[in-house]
């Protein structure tokens, strides 16, 4: 599918962002005008992971039933996945895009859909583009398939993601698990979430949580050094039915494989 462009206003962001900051950051002030900046200088491109099998079984039994399917806990690409992930790094390479950072959701429908995507950095093991998992990007948390596993055992299943042990972000905005009783399915999630044990058998998210993510990865992305960045991505961040916008209140749709690549309008703010 063709790369779109969104533009994303900061007048918005600002609004929608702030109130998540603990340490008093605010976009419509120099500090925030300085991560603007930061964010201004590169080229984004926002990727939805393609069809996993999580969503054909989905779409064929009743959603009650399928969201509480432990073994359908953070499932693979299907077949047709596959074919569209490969159709994306077709679609980039059309654009000579070059990403010189890779970032993604640790759940492994994105894993795989970065590197079929980017088969020359793991098929060549490219030395001039990093990788790096961040557990501020995972889907929110709606069912058993929303829930990502340790990378070793991803890796055992999926040798071929082997370039992705050891690249979670440490940063500042990511929190370090301190409960060996969630270590297996443990994100910076569940220390936000709301319990509902009437729905789950663990925390599910709510919106609020999942916008705090948003909020943090915005900063943390303008933080780093590269300058071409590749994020992959879920539809429940970027959709705007699901009200958590991480592109703004434009992207009524976000399907398989779509690439979005992020401008900057910073029309409105006082700096």
């Amino acid at each position: 599918m063709p790369i779109r462009n969104v533009t994303l206003y900061f007048t918005e962001f600002s609004g929608r962002f702030d109130k998540y900051y603990d340490d008093g950051f605010k976009w419509d002030s120099e500090r925030g005008y300085k991560t603007l900046t930061l964010l201004k200088s590169k080229q984004l491109y926002f990727v939805r992971h393609t069809e996993s099998q999580y969503q054909v079984i989905r779409d064929a039994k009743e959603w009650s039933e399928v969201r509480h399917m432990e073994q359908l806990q953070d499932p693979s690409l299907t077949t047709v996945g596959v074919m569209q992930a490969a159709g994306v790094g077709h679609d980039m390479a059309q654009e000579h895009i070059r990403p010189d950072l890779i970032v993604s959701s640790p759940l492994t429908r994105c894993l795989q859909t970065a590197a079929l995507a980017f088969p020359d950095v793991f098929l060549s093991n490219r030395e001039d583009c990093t990788l790096q998992m961040c557990s501020l990007l995972p889907e929110k948390v709606d069912s058993y398939g929303d829930c990502e596993r340790r990378i070793a055992t991803v890796i055992e299943e999926k040798p071929e993601l082997y370039l992705f042990e050891h690249t979670m972000s440490q940063s500042c905005y990511q929190k370090k698990n301190q409960d060996d009783k969630l270590d297996q399915i443990y994100s910076p999630r569940w220390e936000l979430a709301t319990d509902d044990k009437n729905e789950f058998p663990f925390p599910s998210e709510s919106k609020e949580s999942a916008r705090k993510r948003v909020a943090l990865f915005w900063r943390w992305l303008a933080e780093r050094p590269e300058q071409v960045i590749a994020v992959v991505t879920h539809s429940k961040l970027v959709k705007k039915h699901y009200q958590i916008c991480m592109l703004g209140n434009s992207v009524e749709e976000f399907h398989n494989g779509d690439c979005i690549h992020v401008v900057f309008d910073a029309y409105g703010f006082s700096n």
